[in-house]
C-alpha cells in the first residue's frame, strides 16, 4: 500500500476515533497523517471516501480472518467455534477498527458506498455458504438461511464485542469467547458436541 494512502488511513482511523466522523475534517486528518492537500486529495475525493476505504479495508480483513478460520475446519461444530472465536479474536486485537466498523455499521452512506459495501457483505455470506452447504445436505447444520446461522453464531458475539469496545463491560472477547462458541454449537449443530 502507498505509504501516503496508508498514513492517511491511520489518521483519519485515529481522527474519528478522538473527534467522531461528524466533527472530524479533512485538515484535521491531513495534519495527522502528515501529507499536504495535494496528496490527501490525491488519493481521497473527500472525508466521505476516507471513510469508506476504511470502513472497506477493515471488513475485507476481518471477513478473510473469520472465512479462513471456518473453512480451515471440516467439521462443522469446529467451523462454527472457530468463526466465534477469529470473529471475537479479531474485535479484541483491533479494537479502534473495531469501534469504527461498529459506529459506521449503518451509515448515512451514499447510495453507490453502501453499495459497494453490500457486496462485500454478500460476497462473505456466499463464501460462509459455500462451507456451510455440504453440512446442511447431510444433516449435521440446521437447515436455515445462511443470513440466519450468521445472525446466531455473529449476533451474541458482536453484543459482548460492542460493550467491551465501548468500554461498557470488563468482559473480554477473548472471555467471551468459549461460552459462546458452545452456544453457537447448541443452536446451529444437530447433534451439538462438547465444544471448547
Amino acid at each position: 500500500m502507498n505509504d501516503a494512502r496508508a498514513r492517511i488511513l491511520a489518521a483519519a482511523l485515529a481522527e474519528f476515533g478522538a473527534a467522531g466522523f461528524e466533527r472530524a475534517t479533512v485538515t484535521a486528518i491531513r495534519r495527522r497523517a502528515g501529507v499536504s492537500n495535494g496528496s490527501f486529495f490525491h488519493h481521497f475525493a473527500d472525508k466521505e471516501a476516507v471513510a469508506e476505504a476504511l470502513y472497506l479495508e477493515a471488513l475485507a480483513d476481518y471477513h478473510g480472518l473469520v472465512l479462513a478460520a471456518v473453512e480451515a475446519e471440516e467439521d462443522p461444530a469446529a467451523g462454527l467455534a472457530a468463526l466465534v472465536r477469529s470473529h471475537l479474536g479479531w474485535v479484541e486485537g483491533h479494537p479502534d477498527l473495531a469501534r469504527f466498523l461498529f459506529a459506521r455499521g449503518t451509515p448515512d452512506w451514499t447510495a453507490a458506498r453502501a453499495e459497494t459495501i453490500g457486496r462485500a457483505n454478500r460476497a462473505m455470506l456466499t463464501r460462509f455458504s459455500a462451507w456451510a452447504r455440504p453440512h446442511m445436505a447431510a444433516g449435521r447444520l440446521v437447515d436455515w438461511p445462511t443470513p440466519l446461522i450468521v445472525a446466531q453464531l455473529i449476533g451474541p458475539a458482536q453484543l459482548v464485542a460492542r460493550a467491551w469496545a465501548a468500554g461498557q463491560s470488563p468482559l473480554t472477547p477473548s472471555e467471551a469467547a468459549p461460552p459462546l462458541a458452545r452456544a453457537a454449537c447448541a443452536a446451529l449443530i444437530k447433534e451439538p458436541p462438547d465444544v471448547r
